[in-house]
């Protein structure tokens, strides 16, 4: 999974939800503008910037790592200091997003005085409280660290959200095809049609990723393909109790289902 490109999707679409991962109000976004930078000169690419509109708020650089790196701190302040050479007055901060606290760099002594100074936000996902109250943005984040068993639940609630509560049909569509990528990284070996029966993304199978499959399916297809996704799932180990469970329909569905004889 791109994790790079997730964040960079999830902080242009809801950008208030990087400033509600640091703990800070989501209306603080509306003082920024955010961006992708590429420092051609070196090539260097940043995760996210959050450039502010106001010359007394200070510039944000965004990194979030989703797997271990023990270079990740040189990598953003080389990032941060080829910016300040431009605006080499401007008060800054660094926000490292990590997916747990375990991926964060080994040896932190060379960045000490930077990483005591307040002005470096250490962040780790899996501890950033998540309620019914978070923003979308952040959900979506904290859904690309979900373990698979929890994956099929709690994507269903939050494409109902989604459909619910994001009025702009742009956003929406946004929204709905981040969970999509995210889904489909987890579960590589399932087909899109596959995917939207055993999440039942309800309205979801309406958006652009999914309307000509389901416009076309007929309900023999439909029913075809929720066996097999039943037999894919009986393969990997999952007993019918938590097949039934997750896909919401009746464990006699599933049992009949795991009698029937592949076609040869």
């Amino acid at each position: 999974m791109d994790t790079d490109k997730l964040a960079y999707e999830i902080f242009a679409v809801d950008p208030g939800s990087f400033f509600e991962i640091l703990g800070q109000p989501r209306s603080e976004a509306k003082h920024y503008v955010f961006h992708a930078v590429d420092l051609k000169a070196v090539e260097r690419r940043v995760d996210g910037y959050f450039e502010p509109k106001d010359a007394s708020r200070p510039l944000y650089f965004s990194e979030i790592l989703f797997y271990k790196k023990e270079n990740a701190y040189a990598n953003v302040f080389a990032k941060l200091f080829l910016k300040l050479e431009q605006v080499p007055t401007h008060p800054w901060r660094v926000a490292m997003l990590f997916e747990r606290r375990s991926l964060e760099p080994t040896d932190l002594s060379a960045y000490t005085p930077l990483l005591t100074s307040g002005w470096v936000h250490r962040v780790y996902l899996d501890e950033v409280p998540e309620t019914a109250r978070s923003g979308v943005g952040l959900c979506i984040l904290k859904l690309a660290s979900t373990p698979k068993s929890r994956t099929v639940a709690k994507t269903r609630q939050l494409a109902d959200r989604v459909t619910d509560e994001v009025h702009s049909d742009g956003d929406r569509e946004k929204f709905l095809a981040l969970i999509e990528y995210i889904v489909t990284s987890k579960f590589p070996d399932l087909s899109r049609e596959e995917i939207g029966i055993m999440l039942n993304l309800g309205d979801y199978k309406k958006s652009r990723a999914y309307k000509e499959t389901w416009e076309e399916a007929s309900e023999a297809t439909r029913q075809a393909t929720l066996v097999e996704v039943i037999g894919k799932m009986s393969k990997r180990g999952i007993t019918p109790d938590d097949i039934a469970q997750t896909l919401e329909i009746d464990l006699a569905v599933v049992k009949k289902s795991l009698k029937k004889k592949p076609k040869k």
